[in-house]
């Protein structure tokens, strides 16, 4: 089984991961989500943006490139409220 590649000789999966590269180093220092990706580069947010984000962060851990994992945001506590593990334990 041949894949199919276009002008220039790549796969849709190679180019997906440079699309999702190009698009999260210009997106550096930010948080974002498979949404926004997925809005970015224009691949609708499914199996094909994911394994794209997969080697995504393969190509950048080879590189020497920190790329955090995608993971849902914590909620933030209220304002004067404390995280538990910085709470004092009672009867102090």
């Amino acid at each position: 089984m041949t894949r199919r590649r276009d002008a220039m000789g790549w796969t849709r999966a190679e180019t997906d991961v440079a699309e999702v590269m190009i698009w999260l180093r210009s997106n550096h220092g930010r948080e974002v989500s498979y949404a926004d990706i997925a809005a970015g580069v224009g691949i609708k947010d499914g199996a094909r943006l994911r394994r794209a984000a997969k080697v995504a962060r393969v190509v950048a851990a080879n590189r020497g490139d920190r790329l955090e994992r995608f993971l849902p945001s914590q909620p933030r506590p209220a304002p004067g409220l404390r995280h538990p593990l910085h709470a004092t334990r009672p009867g102090r």
